[in-house]
């Protein structure tokens, strides 16, 4: 876990949170952590997150998300990018106002054209996290703009052909 932590909590900083700050976690509700409910549930009261997991992603669960993010006013929302964009297309089609500052999806890149509209018109930043479930951080885009910090403490990355980076 302590390995796991420190890897987010770089991710975190470079999208503006402070440690204590509230965060809201969407994953898919039979995904292997919500398996590990006493480990998930120390995480999430020691990160001040509010775990959610997703189902269908249908009208009634984009309006109950888009309540609770109201209400709980989190600073940092990470999860898959499938409910994540889901939540703030519904937001958006539906003049609904969130006041998030940072959202770090987590296992897809988000395409250009989604990062520009959302991040425009919630005025937040957006960061794209390479991961997976068994694995956790591959790699974490920086602040800095397109690259990519490769999680070394994880795993192995090796580079592509004729010396170009993946």
């Amino acid at each position: 876990l302590n390995w796991r932590w420190a890897l987010w909590m770089r991710l975190f900083h470079w999208g503006g949170y402070e440690w204590g700050n509230k965060e809201m976690r969407f994953w898919y509700k039979f995904a292997s952590t919500v398996k590990k409910p006493k480990t998930e549930a120390i995480d999430a009261f020691l990160s001040n997150r509010n775990f959610l997991p997703f189902d269908t992603l249908d009208n009634n669960e984009l309006k109950d998300f888009c309540n609770k993010i109201v209400e709980k006013d989190p600073f940092l929302i990470t999860g898959y990018w499938e409910a994540i964009e889901s939540i703030l297309k519904y937001a958006y089609e539906n003049n609904v106002c969130l006041n998030i500052k940072s959202i770090l999806p987590s296992t897809q890149v988000v395409p250009p054209s989604a990062r520009n509209l959302f991040s425009k018109h919630f005025n937040l930043d957006i960061l794209d996290k390479y991961a997976s479930a068994e694995h956790s951080g591959i790699a974490h885009q920086w602040e800095v703009g397109d690259l990519y910090h490769v999680q070394s403490e994880n795993g192995f990355v090796e580079g592509g052909a004729n010396n170009k980076s993946v």
